[in-house]
């Protein structure tokens, strides 16, 4: 009787999950988020935030973020949106109702820049910058160096696996997504030659 071992199924399938997953969020370098009804809320190279109807109008939530507003997030709160400025590096909390900035998260060091980030299990954000890891704890407390160096290359994706708690990170000069535990441990490598 042939049978395919069901922690080699889950480990298949959760592989093709995460490389789905950061595939896509690697070639939507603009993030969208969707807080009310079927709006998007879509990050801008003006220094926007921009809310796109269904029917395809575009309004303004708001503008003045100091730099390029390069991704946008739903905050764990499913109530804020929060936003992020490449250079200089800040996550920034918005209330979309009010169409205003209410807080900054984070800003400036030890984040050289921000490549790319996503809110965590936690209600803290895992962030990506080249070859760095970091989180960034959801009230602006600390920012956490997580991984740094070798083998990563260039992060251009990462999200928290909701099943094991480990960092997905996607990286796109290495072909590869990296699973990284929250004490730093490089867990393990899945490497996808042509990506």
């Amino acid at each position: 009787e042939n049978r395919s071992e069901p922690h080699l199924e889950n480990q298949d399938m959760r592989t093709t999950l995460v490389a789905g997953l950061l595939l896509l969020a690697i070639l939507c370098s603009s993030a969208s988020a969707q807080p009310y009804g079927t709006d998007i809320l879509a990050a801008s190279t003006s220094q926007a935030l921009l809310r796109i109807s269904p029917t395809g109008v575009v309004n303004t939530v708001v503008t003045g973020v100091g730099g390029t507003c390069n991704m946008v997030c739903m905050d764990n709160d499913n109530v804020h949106i929060v936003i992020c400025r490449a250079s200089p590096p800040a996550l920034l909390r918005v209330d979309p109702v009010l169409n205003q900035i209410v807080s900054t998260i984070w800003s400036g060091a030890p984040l050289p820049y921000i490549d790319y980030f996503n809110p965590t299990s936690t209600g803290d954000f895992l962030v990506a910058a080249n070859t760095d890891v970091y989180v960034v704890k959801g009230d602006g407390s600390s920012v956490k160096t997580v991984y740094s160096g070798a083998p990563i290359q260039n992060l251009q994706g990462c999200i928290q696996d909701l099943a094991t708690g480990l960092y997905a990170m996607g990286d796109i000069t290495a072909d590869a997504v990296f699973m990284i535990a929250a004490d730093g441990t490089l867990v393990t490598t899945y490497a996808f030659s042509g990506m």
